[in-house]
């Protein structure tokens, strides 16, 4: 189920970080498909776009095909793709 934008959108925007309209941008989040409001979306957007919100105790990262994948802060600024994929793991991994 895709949530609603409204408050998603970042509080300031730069040119080209808004979707032209009728333009669908569907990225991944934890093996669900979610449409993303805005080209460029900060970490905390992410982890609230994601139904449910990825909450502080887990780690939010970007996919990286190929490389190595990418953690995503809270106020870091991500170009999004259409396609592109994210998930979410535990902040604390106990070894063993």
């Amino acid at each position: 189920m895709l949530k609603p934008a409204e408050d998603l959108r970042p509080p300031s925007h730069e040119d080209g970080d808004e979707l032209r309209p009728g333009e669908k941008l569907t990225i991944v989040i934890d093996s669900k498909k979610y449409r993303a409001p805005a080209r460029v979306m900060t970490g905390t957007q992410l982890r609230r776009l994601a139904d449910p919100d990825i909450g502080p105790d887990f780690d939010l990262w970007q996919e990286i095909p190929g490389g190595e994948d990418n953690l995503v802060g809270d106020h870091e600024r991500v170009k999004l793709a259409d396609g592109m994929g994210f998930y979410s793991s535990s902040c604390e991994i106990n070894p063993g």
